[in-house]
């Protein structure tokens, strides 16, 4: 009663303001779980997999890589490169630039530390190796330093280690009594006192260790032998030559003792049977991916994970791990359009999705490979629709490369597509809809003479026809009115208009100078927006007079028009957008790490941005009433950053959570399970500075562990929920 009698008291002294905001939400509904480099993949004794992204974050799955979540709570300068499992909840690495992470609350948070200081190199290796939680060796190499590491506090204090003799940065073991063995220049090193003394016990070129359990270990030269320690590292006993050039960093042992490994190239897997004596090799991954493999992972002898660059995932399964494409490989999206599916065009051909719930692949056209040259697409509600494929290649009989279109149509909303012609020597610079049954495309020839048209695909009840209008100017970009019947073509100097489906043409804007118009988009209100450079002309009276005041934004950019007139904007890997009418914007919180090059708005409020590693995120954005309060005397704001544990706590099936933000800013609050994946978004917004509550409902959830993650700017804290049941 007290603290309610508080809060009256409180709001009585203040002055409530109720204003208009604009507030957006996010999310990825990419083929990928993510577009960033994949540099590192393992698995964790909790069934996770985990792969390290560069420049930093980790991707999670825990149903062997059928779906994954993507975390960006792990903040490292540099990539992570090596993740050891210590415990339930618990487990550490290190990035490729000195530096430690640990989670004690399987991932929802990190403590990241530096182990190294100064000006550092890049390092090309690091690794990680604990007896326990407490005593850990760590080593970092590059060509022009390198540093061994130990600590027996779990890195609160660390200590140097003297390397053994001709060390170069080579493989490293930790058993649970401390003792180490490394891999030197020609020979194995052991230490029985935490690297303070170092024996040779095994002469040997350079190579990488693998851990059998119990104080056994087996070791991968790179003069392609394998041996065996079954005493921690004191003796060693030959086993086999091994294939060549194996990447044996990342042999991987099953639990029936099989021990798999990938060549250096990560196009063929090797098995090795009866304690590494055996070596057969079970797959020819092929030559077929995009980007360079970086990881290699196998979970069971049906079961294979392939990573690399642009963020792909390959999954091989079955009885002879054949390959089931879950996370497409890089496939650089040149354009897409979003309707009720979307459909996105890629260098092989076509994707489609239902929302980006599920993926498909649609047509292949052109040939896979192909250089893509910016290729355009657009589709209307009744199932009309235009793909103007562009590419630059070899067509036999020519013995040279030429640019080269293609015009596909549909009738049946993507379904089915035909070829309407194919063109050398041609090139489609945008397509475009107006209504439900016509769509405009400009080609031009760009080898044999400088020739502009215009094609139009109209749909009638016995399917469609199509014709093509010469054009008295280059169009580079295209819109349409359809409460108006109008086309617009904005070419290298002017805005034309025509009314009568391309057959003439009239000037609505020519302001001279340069450069040349880039973009034109309008909405059926009669806004429309041209783009010159980083300048905008808007005309909110279907071209009948334009604004004298431009809108000035630093460099080029992509922007989109909602059928109300929001506007939205983008430059690089930043997405903004405003209020009708207004210059004032807001900027979507969140890392694009690619640049953006195409968006569009499919209702008023609903934006789909498109990025140039063919991702796709949809953003809601909403008009919103909010409350802010004028303050008539002062308020004690907090000094800090702080999330309170939840009350109750066990709980059943409500509780509370409290925090305190010490200035104002956006705000998540997601509510994870044990295993990491996302349960409830509590909080999504902006928030004033103050102490804030959330109730959280834990209706229809099962008992168990739960986790609380609240993050503000560069505040992040997370804690532990029980519901008890």
């Amino acid at each position: 009663m007290r603290s309610k009698t508080a809060i009256v008291i409180v709001l009585l002294l203040q002055c409530i303001i109720v204003s208009q905001t604009l507030d957006h939400s996010v999310r990825r509904i990419a083929p990928r779980p993510t577009s960033r480099d994949i540099s590192y993949i393992t698995k964790l004794n909790d069934g996770r997999i985990v792969a390290a992204m560069n420049p930093t974050g980790l991707i999670y799955s825990s149903d062997d890589g059928l779906t994954w979540t993507e975390d960006l709570t792990l903040r490292t300068s540099n990539p992570p490169s090596n993740i050891v499992y210590l415990s339930e909840e618990t487990f550490a690495g290190t990035s490729t630039k000195g530096e430690f992470f640990i989670t004690h609350d399987g991932g929802l948070s990190f403590t990241v530390k530096s182990l190294l200081s100064g000006a550092l190199p890049t390092f090309t290796f690091s690794k990680i190796g604990f007896a326990n939680e407490g005593v850990s060796i760590a080593i970092y190499y590059a060509e022009t330093a390198k540093y061994l590491l130990k600590t027996t506090d779990g890195w609160q204090t660390q200590s140097n280690i003297v390397a053994p003799p001709e060390y170069f940065g080579g493989d490293m073991f930790i058993f649970i009594d401390s003792s180490i063995v490394v891999s030197s220049r020609y020979c194995i090193y052991r230490s029985s006192d935490l690297g303070n003394s170092w024996i040779p016990v095994y002469y040997s070129k350079q190579g990488n260790f693998l851990d059998h359990g119990n104080g056994k270990i087996s070791f991968f030269s790179s003069s392609d032998s394998v041996f065996t320690s079954s005493d921690r590292g004191v003796s060693w006993e030959y086993r086999a030559n091994s294939p060549k050039n194996l990447k044996s960093s990342q042999a991987v042992l099953l639990k029936n003792g099989d021990v798999y490994v990938s060549n250096m190239r990560f196009d063929t897997l090797y098995r090795a049977t009866d304690e590494l004596s055996n070596w057969t090799m079970v797959k020819n991954l092929g030559t077929y991916l995009k980007g360079s493999p970086r990881g290699f992972l196998t979970i069971t002898d049906t079961l294979a994970f392939l990573v690399g660059d642009y963020g792909y995932i390959y999954r091989y399964s079955g009885a002879e791990l054949n390959r089931s494409m879950i996370s497409e490989a890089y496939l650089p999206s040149s354009n897409a359009w979003f309707a009720d599916t979307l459909h996105a065009i890629t260098a092989r051909g076509n994707q489609t999705s239902d929302g980006g719930k599920t993926w498909r692949d649609g047509f292949a056209w052109p040939p896979i490979g192909a250089p893509d040259r910016g290729s355009y697409l657009s589709l209307s509600k009744t199932g009309l629709g235009v793909i103007a494929f562009n590419s630059y290649n070899y067509f036999p009989p020519n013995p040279s490369p030429v640019d080269y279109t293609a015009i596909l149509i549909t009738t049946d909303h993507g379904v089915t597509w035909g070829v309407r012609e194919e063109n050398y020597s041609h090139l489609t610079y945008d397509v475009t809809a107006m209504g439900d049954s016509l769509i405009i495309f400009a080609l031009i020839r760009t080898q044999m003479g400088w020739n502009y048209y215009l094609g139009l695909v109209f749909k009638d009840p016995s399917g469609y026809y199509y014709r093509t209008n010469t054009l008295p100017a280059k169009v580079i970009d295209l819109a349409a009115i359809n409460s108006r019947k109008m086309i617009l073509a904005a070419t290298s100097d002017s805005l034309m208009a025509s009314y009568d489906s391309a057959k003439t043409w009239r000037t609505i804007l020519k302001p001279g100078g340069s450069p040349g118009f880039q973009e034109v988009i309008a909405n059926e209100a009669g806004t429309i927006i041209v783009r010159r450079s980083g300048n905008l002309y808007i005309s909110t009276n279907f071209g009948s007079s334009w604004s004298t005041t431009l809108y000035n934004f630093a460099g080029a950019g992509v922007y989109a028009l909602s059928p109300n007139g929001l506007l939205a904007f983008s430059s690089n890997n930043i997405v903004k957008y405003q209020h009708r009418n207004t210059t004032t914007w807001k900027s979507i919180n969140y890392d694009f790490i690619e640049n953006v090059q195409n968006l569009q708005f499919v209702d008023e409020s609903t934006l789909m941005v498109q990025t140039g590693r063919a991702g796709y995120y949809r953003i809601d954005i909403s008009d919103t009433v909010t409350t802010s309060v004028e303050e008539k005397s002062p308020v004690q704001q907090p000094g800090s950053f702080t999330l309170y544990q939840n009350y109750p706590n066990p709980f059943n099936p409500e509780t509370v959570i409290r925090f305190a933000l010490p200035e104002a800013g956006f705000v998540k609050g997601v509510v994870y399970d044990i295993l990491g994946r996302e349960v409830k978004t509590l909080l999504n917004g902006e928030m004033n500075s103050g102490n804030h509550e959330v109730k959280f409902d834990a209706e229809g959830l099962s008992s168990g562990v739960y986790f609380f993650r609240l993050e503000s700017g560069k505040y992040s804290s997370a804690i532990k929920m029980v519901v008890g049941k």
